[in-house]
């Protein structure tokens, strides 16, 4: 019978932190860069992880190559400094929309992340509403989903919404897990690309004229998606209540000032946004099961850490 495991810590990365669990013991991990541009992650007090299950809170938004070798370098500390195990939970993970080949000479660099990742002594990865799913990897790797935290806030500033709306057919199972939490009916849109990536949209369905939309998506870097939606909802007598976006990459008060006016944006601290208004470390606690052990009464979803930041 295995033991429940009572040796947990939270290693945050040098851009989390942010982040905070109220429950375990955290150590905070420092950046040093070097003239010549190689960085070196270092960790202080390192030996206390010693025997203990460690996850490591890291994202890998942009600057993603740094922030990624950010990332492996940490793993290698965490490991050698005696880590029972390694967990990793990188909120945004770099890479992810590069998960095939669309042409002869092109490489699956998302392929090349999970490779590198198990490489540098991870045991198990823990992602947030990823572009696709992660093939190939050798470690095992849960994906979460950010509906939950989403709609606790929707409910949390009523905002009542009569259909959840997604962008196109891929985020399809993304929107229907939310308007299935909020009550509501879901439409998937085709969405339209022109050879200079330019978004549009054609006649929308009868069933978003005049209705309270919700759009959700998993990642904003332009707003080339989001901006025309809301245009085409605008046309047929729609509203869009709020665009919730788990990845926000472009800056915030730049997208809202090109969305309607009065259009919420709700998003999480996925790429290190501190002050957006979800916060998602509550999410990977509740999900975390440490390897090779049972999880404690902790990690059951009771307590003060299980509650999302800003709801």
């Amino acid at each position: 019978m295995k033991r429940p495991v009572q040796a947990l810590s939270i290693v945050l990365g040098p851009d989390d932190q942010h982040r905070t669990s109220e429950a375990y013991p955290e150590l905070s991990a420092v950046r040093r860069c070097f003239p010549d541009g190689e960085q070196l992650i270092t960790l202080p007090d390192a030996e206390q992880l010693a025997g203990r299950h460690v996850l490591i809170v890291h994202t890998t938004a942009p600057p993603q190559d740094e922030r990624f070798v950010s990332l492996l370098q940490l793993i290698d500390v965490v490991r050698g400094a005696g880590a029972a195990s390694v967990a990793c939970f990188a909120p945004y993970l770099c890479y992810q929309r590069q998960d095939r080949r669309n042409r002869p000479g092109e490489p699956i660099s998302m392929r090349v992340v999970a490779a590198a990742l198990d490489a540098a002594g991870a045991d198990q990865l823990y992602t947030l509403d990823a572009h696709a799913p992660l093939r190939a990897a050798r470690i095992p790797v849960t994906d979460l989903s950010a509906a939950p935290a989403f709609a606790a806030h929707v409910r949390k500033l009523d905002l009542r919404p009569d259909v959840v709306v997604s962008p196109d057919k891929g985020g399809s199972s993304r929107a229907a897990a939310l308007a299935r939490l909020l009550g509501v009916s879901m439409i998937a849109l085709k969405k339209n690309k022109e050879p200079d990536g330019r978004t549009w949209y054609g006649q929308l369905p009868v069933e978003l004229l005049n209705r309270r939309c919700l759009i959700v998506d998993d990642l904003c870097s332009s707003g080339s998606t989001l901006i025309p939606l809301c245009a085409a909802l605008a046309e047929v007598g729609s509203t869009c209540t709020a665009v919730c976006v788990t990845h926000l990459l472009t800056e915030r008060a730049a997208l809202l000032h090109q969305l309607p006016e009065g259009t919420r944006l709700l998003s999480t601290d996925s790429c290190g946004d501190a002050s957006a208004p979800i916060g998602v470390l509550p999410l990977a606690l509740e999900a975390w099961r440490p390897a090779g052990g049972e999880p404690p009464a902790e990690l059951t979803g009771q307590g003060k850490a299980m509650a999302p930041h800003g709801i």
